[in-house]
């Protein structure tokens, strides 16, 4: 039997698919740059990709700008079947990568974030590599983000199909704790924001500063986000919430 190379490949590579070609599933890929860079408190930040090869034939792997834009790539190694390989190749502050659909549900795909800095403290955090029947049309909302000097919080938002601006309202409602009894502060919001994805399908904002400024004379605690688009195209939101010494990621994701 002759055995059939699955080929991945992504929107941005050039040329024009065949119709030979497999028909390709889209996946978002949140957080992606080439090795690794500094950010707040001396941290230094590298991503972790793997891919595991559950098909029963090879998968070769390819990335946007393969090589930084430097001199021609070498092909990539195929991944045989029932193996898993450490990649990456991305040159841009989020991607897409696309895959055969024929085998899309046996191809494994892992994304890890890690200080590696402070690497013998923590293994790092899982971030979710997205799936068209993982995107949102309408509202989400994003729970329990803490309002304490100790966090630093970032949103990030990612249009499914990148082109045209699309506009996001964001609105802030507070959580807070007064004890003995905890209360929400139904329908004020304490702050709202619109953001806009430009061309290529990304926003992102700082939401712990601008929010902690307008509770100034509150009770800490945490606080919900609201996002409506301005359209039902397919989209897709997370926070990271990242503490200031130890830099530990945790996610807030849709519900």
């Amino acid at each position: 039997m002759r055995i059939r190379t699955v080929l991945f490949l992504l929107l941005m590579l050039p040329g024009a698919l065949s119709a030979q070609q497999p028909t390709l599933e889209k996946i978002l890929v949140p957080l992606a740059w080439p090795g690794a860079i500094p950010g707040a408190f001396g941290s230094l930040w590298f991503l972790q990709y793997k891919a595991t090869n559950h098909a029963e034939v090879p998968v070769v792997i390819l990335g946007p700008d393969y090589c930084g834009g430097i001199g021609l790539c070498p092909p990539p190694p195929a991944i045989a079947p029932g193996t898993s390989m450490l990649f990456g190749f991305f040159y841009a502050n989020r991607t897409f990568m696309t895959i055969d659909s024929a085998v899309a549900g046996d191809v494994s795909v892992h994304l890890r974030v890690l200080d590696i800095t402070r690497q013998s403290l923590s293994w790092g955090t899982e971030i979710p590599l997205i799936r068209f029947g993982d995107t949102e049309r309408g509202a989400i909302r994003l729970l329990d983000v803490p309002l304490d000097e100790r966090f630093r919080a970032t949103l990030r938002i990612y249009a499914w199909d990148p082109g045209a601006p699309q506009q996001f309202h964001v609105r802030i409602y507070p959580f807070q704790f007064v004890p003995p009894f905890p209360y929400d502060v139904p329908d004020k919001e304490i702050d709202s924001f619109t953001l806009i994805a430009g061309p290529d399908g990304f926003a992102t904002a700082g939401v712990d500063t601008i929010t902690r400024e307008a509770l100034r004379n509150r009770p800490a605690g945490s606080m919900r986000l609201v996002i409506t688009p301005d359209s039902d195209a397919p989209w897709w939101a997370f926070i990271s919430i990242t503490n200031n010494e130890t830099q530990q990621v945790t996610l807030s994701t849709p519900h």
